[in-house]
């Protein structure tokens, strides 16, 4: 019964001692270069800016007017789970007609 098993098993242990041997050969150097730890911008300086947590998702809040859908939601778990259904099921009536 496993003796078609016993070729795919050698082959996966094969690979896996491939893929041991390469890694352990390869380069591993752990100093990188000043210019590799800056983002690219095609040769342009660019200024490092750092986002507050708080003000990570503040340009998706005013988009999508998050606060307004908030308002259609009590905060409860059962209502959250019908959204969840009535979402779902939008999607798969979508998929099976077109």
């Amino acid at each position: 019964m496993f003796e078609n098993w016993s070729h795919f098993i050698l082959a996966f242990l094969g690979f896996i001692c491939i893929g041991l041997i390469i890694y352990l050969l390869g380069n591993r150097s752990k100093k990188t270069e000043g210019w590799k730890n800056e983002p690219y911008t095609c040769g342009e300086p660019f200024p490092r800016t750092d986002v507050g947590a708080e003000n990570f998702y503040a340009a998706i809040r005013q988009n999508l007017r998050i606060d307004e859908i908030r308002k259609l939601h009590s905060g409860r778990l059962t209502d959250y789970l019908l959204w969840m259904v009535v979402g779902v099921t939008a999607i798969l009536i979508m998929v099976i007609f077109l």
